[in-house]
């Protein structure tokens, strides 16, 4: 396998979250490279929260029905080629492009892992590969297809990217908070701005002090992150505003955590502030919550993994420590019903940026690891 040439491949396809044909053009070759492979291939469509089709996620199975490991992968991207071509440095052996680490080089990674085992065995044990469409946007139909796959292994290697960190080593994912997504929608009362002011109720207003309140929630001594990332409303200067909406999340490692900032936002972003002057028009709130991640907490069985994991990369010369990671990933919906071990793709840095890098001198050697801690299972 040509890891370089099938890297730049893969890299080359928007395959951009909801750009269904780019999705599936990638998971095409994915799937090409898996079926040489010997695995039997089976496509799932991907909806999101308002039953668009983004794509399809793909299911590889080899081994028969004997429960064994569960890959996990995603196929979309943050951002495209047009953004981030792919570029590599032969000099200092860095891969540059959008999803170059995340998680296009994992792909690659796994893919190389299950043909060293192949070549070095004869054969491959038990191994099923779930492909998520929609990773980067998560939707609900990804826990309801992923989680019976899941009940039927042993445990789950996801092949996210390591971060790569300045002196050469490699963290990957101990835990992972979990994400929370909402959007709040305010209608208020539209007037003239100067005529009519006294009677108009400003929803910008109303989710200007919403945003306050939001972002007061992060807790850093809890781990708790809120974040306001999307904001629109209004139409133009001289009209008081009946429309605004925001887009916020919020994060943490324990749903306790979770279950308590979602009480307080049901509390106080239904409650109206902004009523007009003359006491006769308010705003109205809507608060929804949007499909996110569960909290991903480490278990003693995953640990056994993860140490597993650094003791075979510490023969093999390479430095791989466990971390706390704050973004989510496909294993936030399986770690509860099996071990898990997350983060052993090509290790990176700059993931969703226009300067995403790799380092592509650990491809065989990330690959070569995962295959001897496959076989030693």
């Amino acid at each position: 396998m040509d890891t370089l040439k099938l890297l730049e491949e893969l890299v080359g396809i928007d395959s951009c979250t909801g750009n269904a044909d780019g999705v599936n053009r990638a998971n095409n070759l994915v799937r090409e490279q898996l079926e040489a492979l010997g695995f039997s291939c089976e496509e799932t469509p991907a909806k999101s929260d308002k039953d668009d089709y983004l794509g399809n996620n793909l299911l590889a199975q080899t081994g028969g029905d004997a429960p064994g490991t569960l890959m996990l992968c995603h196929i979309d991207t943050v951002l495209g080629p047009d953004v981030a071509p792919f570029r590599f440095d032969n000099e200092s052996g860095m891969v540059y492009g959008a999803g170059v680490a995340d998680m296009k080089g994992g792909i690659v990674v796994m893919l190389r892992a299950l043909e060293l085992l192949k070549e070095q065995s004869g054969s491959l044990p038990p191994v099923t590969v779930a492909l998520n469409a929609s990773e980067e946007t998560p939707v609900p139909s990804f826990a309801s297809w992923i989680r019976p796959v899941a009940e039927k292994n042993l445990r789950a290697l996801n092949f996210e990217p390591g971060i790569l960190q300045d002196d050469g080593s490699v963290t990957f994912a101990k835990a992972r908070k979990g994400i929370n997504r909402y959007f709040l929608t305010c209608r208020g009362y539209s007037t003239h701005a100067g005529n009519f002011h006294y009677s108009g109720a400003n929803a910008i207003r109303e989710i200007a002090r919403k945003v306050e309140f939001i972002e007061s929630l992060t807790d850093y001594e809890r781990d708790i992150t809120t974040n306001a990332g999307r904001i629109s409303g209004g139409k133009t200067y001289n009209q008081i505003a009946d429309f605004a909406e925001i887009e916020f999340e919020v994060r943490s490692f324990k749903p306790e955590y979770h279950a308590e900032i979602d009480k307080l936002l049901r509390e106080y972003c239904t409650e109206t502030s902004v009523v007009s002057h003359d006491g006769k028009n308010k705003c109205v709130l809507e608060l929804r919550k949007h499909a996110g991640f569960p909290g991903f907490e480490q278990t003693p069985a995953s640990k056994l993994l993860n140490d597993k994991y650094t003791s075979l990369a510490a023969n093999a010369g390479h430095t791989a420590n466990e971390a706390l990671r704050g973004g989510a990933s496909d294993s936030n919906f399986v770690a509860d019903l099996l071990p898990v071990l997350d983060g052993i793709g090509l290790p990176g840095r700059k993931f969703h940026n226009p300067g995403e890098e790799a380092d592509f001198k650990l491809m065989d050697k990330a690959a070569q690891i995962a295959a001897d801690f496959i076989a030693e299972l």
